[in-house]
């Protein structure tokens, strides 16, 4: 992209606009004199004939174009520009999203056969409910990266991207993986409390 910009960029026109303004410059003085010869001696404003008119608008024309299409290349350009420059936030964006969500399912992974064990001691109960705070502890410090991930994905959408609904959804996905997880550490700390609790109060009786 850079190189067809600087390639654009060596498209000198202003030789041919110059050449398009003398042209214009003659004709107007040829006119000019024939206009001398013929007018009256009543008539004191100089006037043009048709056909420096006709003449001056094919070339005027021409040289609007010629602006026109250097303008409308350099527009082209920065409209590829964008584009290309979002495709690539995307990609990088669906890629942190992805596996961001892969370490949240291996994280339920892991949890999951432990979910039902409560211990059958207090001193089981008590070791189980340590082993799953350092374990949640771990899971719930990845949270700044979640909420960095989604911060993006709203900047993205607020400067127009294209793709919105794809970022959206990308974000949704990984707002609900997060929920779900944090909602799994948080029952699986409430069951391993209450059985240390309840073992306790066994110990006790």
């Amino acid at each position: 992209m850079t190189v067809f910009k600087d390639q654009l960029s060596r498209i000198n026109i202003d030789p041919l606009i110059n050449d398009g303004q003398h042209l214009l410059t003659m004709l107007k003085g040829n006119t000019e004199n024939e206009n001398l010869m013929i007018k009256s001696q009543q008539q004191q404003q100089r006037t043009y004939s048709l056909d420096y008119f006709d003449e001056a608008r094919k070339i005027s024309l021409v040289m609007d174009n010629l602006r026109s299409a250097k303008e409308r290349c350099f527009q082209l350009w920065h409209q590829k520009k964008n584009r290309l420059e979002q495709n690539l936030q995307l990609k990088l964006f669906e890629q942190d999203c992805d596996r961001l969500c892969a370490w949240i399912g291996n994280s339920r992974s892991i949890l999951g056969p432990k979910y039902t064990e409560i211990g059958s001691s207090c001193s089981e109960a008590m070791q189980l409910l340590a082993e799953h705070e350092q374990f949640a502890k771990v899971c719930l410090g990845n949270e700044t990266v979640i909420r960095r991930t989604q911060n993006v994905g709203d900047r993205l959408i607020s400067s127009g991207h294209y793709a919105t609904n794809a970022i959206k959804t990308q974000m949704n996905r990984l707002n609900d993986e997060w929920q779900n997880l944090t909602r799994l550490l948080d029952n699986r700390t409430n069951i391993l409390t209450a059985s240390l609790q309840f073992h306790q109060k066994a110990d006790e009786v």
